[in-house]
């Protein structure tokens, strides 16, 4: 860095990988004049100090920002004892509530507002016995790019990566009027009229919204139809990896949809895409099986040759390696489900969800690859 003042300030960057020993040597024989200093140009307003590459921000720019269509939004839930307060079984208690605590693993929260210090409850209230989903994403993640997920539930704040907090932004709102329960949608009015008008929609207040055939209208763009497309953008490959400078440091923003037949095949992939995240209509055959008869205890988990091996005799038949690596944020869920459970014994109800588990893991990449397809030719 130039401490000459009639000049602008230099600063210069340098990356050493490896063992703390290896530096160690590394500094121990290079002076600073040796080092492969490559200078960076911090720009405002975040001024980083590691190479980024950011030649496509005002492409991406052009989108709209999740956080700016759900304006209202929460961290997940924090218990910071989570060793009595969350379970596999359910609480004898009145504030016992079902709880997404990792990807496809859900457990049971004694949600006493006086025990759990973080519960996010001005926000988690409206999963309570609501019919509701929200959308899950981190706002600066240290994982990858591609931390998204849902929820119909309360929500933990370490859902999608054991690193970085998710935010949970739910698609309705529920608020009482005259004495009545009243569901709104969760997005910012004005934004909401520019998407629909952008597409020749007719924005949607109101669930049961029918549109005139001859109305010079396209159709009606229905909150959860916008959900699904965006949820459908999120897992759409290229559209991670042209923008993963940008998805790591902020919330995502969305291409805006123009061409109301792409967006309808995008939406309908979002609505297989949530279905399958919400476990939704499965198969009842999901062609994972599990062969052996023994103890169904997990005393390890090892993938080999399409098998996921609980113990030295049982295993699941007929899980591609694809399935057994695939990410979520920052947990491989055919992994972290099972390592959550070493030592344990399961039953037919987890040997059952297992299975499902692998085949909605299965179907995502499927879905994720025929969304690339439908998106390659969008204009960002």
């Amino acid at each position: 860095m130039s401490n000459d003042k009639s000049h602008n300030c230099q600063v210069f960057h340098f990356d050493l990988y490896g063992t703390r020993e290896e530096k160690y040597e590394y500094l121990k024989n290079h002076s600073l004049s040796e080092v492969d200093w490559k200078e960076l140009k911090p720009e405002a307003p975040r001024y980083f100090f590691v190479n980024k590459d950011f030649a496509l921000q005002k492409e991406y720019e052009k989108g709209f920002s999740t956080d700016e269509l759900l304006i209202v939004r929460t961290v997940g839930v924090a218990t910071y004892d989570d060793k009595n307060l969350v379970s596999d079984k359910p609480y004898d208690t009145q504030y016992n509530q079902s709880y997404l605590y990792r990807p496809f693993d859900l457990k049971w929260i004694n949600y006493d507002l006086q025990k759990v210090s973080r519960h996010r409850y001005d926000v988690m209230r409206h999963f309570i016995g609501k019919n509701n989903i929200g959308l899950i994403c981190i706002r600066n993640n240290r994982d990858n790019n591609d931390t998204y997920f849902l929820t119909d539930r309360l929500a933990d704040k370490t859902v999608i990566s054991p690193k970085d907090n998710a935010s949970v932004f739910p698609l309705y709102l529920y608020k009482e009027n005259m004495g009545e329960e009243e569901r709104i949608v969760n997005f910012n009015k004005d934004l909401y009229d520019s998407i629909a008008k952008g597409l020749n929609y007719l924005p949607c207040y109101d669930d049961n919204m029918l549109i005139d055939p001859t109305s010079e209208y396209n159709g009606v763009l229905y909150p959860q139809d916008l959900f699904d497309y965006i949820y459908a953008a999120l897992h759409c490959p290229s559209y991670r990896e042209r923008y993963k400078e940008f998805l790591k440091i902020d919330f995502p923003r969305i291409p805006y949809p123009t061409k109301w037949e792409k967006f309808r095949d995008l939406a309908e992939k979002g609505e297989e895409l949530r279905k399958l995240h919400l476990m939704e209509d499965i198969p009842s055959k999901t062609g994972i099986t599990f062969p052996v008869a023994g103890s169904l205890q997990v005393d390890c988990y090892r993938w080999q040759d399409n098998r996921v091996y609980i113990n030295s005799e049982q295993y699941f038949e007929g899980v591609p390696e694809s399935a057994w690596n695939f990410y979520i944020g920052g947990y491989q869920p055919a992994q972290k489900w099972l390592k959550d459970r070493k030592g344990m014994t399961l039953c037919f109800e987890d040997v059952k969800h297992y299975g499902n588990i692998i085949y909605v893991l299965q179907q995502t990449e499927q879905i994720m690859q025929e969304i690339d397809g439908i998106m390659n030719d969008i204009t960002y």
